[in-house]
């Protein structure tokens, strides 16, 4: 991501920090679009997917996925 962008998780509640909406909000994922191939995106979402997995202990890890990772399976 590119160090001018503010829209980083909030952790425990990973909400974004700049904005408050679900990490990644649309800025965040507009920027790690524009700024990582392919394969560094998936690294980086599946690292904080593991965190997220960690601090939410109650919510289902496949929701996690979908929503930290699942949206940039198709690019």
């Amino acid at each position: 991501m590119s160090a001018a962008v503010l829209h980083v998780p909030d952790r425990p509640s990973w909400k974004c920090h700049n904005c408050e909406a679900a990490w990644p909000c649309q800025l965040a994922k507009d920027d790690i679009m524009a700024t990582s191939d392919r394969t560094s995106r998936m690294i980086y979402l599946s690292l904080y997917m593991a965190d997220a997995i960690v601090d939410q202990p109650g919510v289902d890890p496949n929701a996690i996925f979908k929503r930290l990772v699942g949206w940039a399976l198709g690019s």
